[in-house]
């Protein structure tokens, strides 16, 4: 009897540590998809003014990742190297 209750012990105690690590895993994917979506937004906006970047998987991952930050980089990489 007292075997079963430190398993349903257990067994909670793991089921509530996973559910910790799943939910921090999606707020850090949601929060890459937030930063990708505003970086396309500000990239599209940018592009309303003739810049000429195109929004690729590429470009949304550097802005997904780096943020408003990303969109510096990439108008770095575009004006001084002529990359994009």
């Amino acid at each position: 009897m007292i075997i079963n209750v430190l398993f349903f012990i257990i067994a909670i105690c793991v089921a509530v540590f996973l559910l910790k690590v799943l939910f921090k895993v999606s707020w850090s994917i949601l929060g890459i998809l937030a930063n990708a979506l505003v970086g396309a937004v500000v990239l599209w906006i940018l592009n309303l003014f003739g810049l000429g970047i195109s929004i690729t998987w590429f470009t949304a991952l550097i802005v997904g990742a780096f943020g408003i930050g990303g969109v510096i980089i990439i108008l770095i990489l575009k004006f001084i190297f002529h990359l994009f």
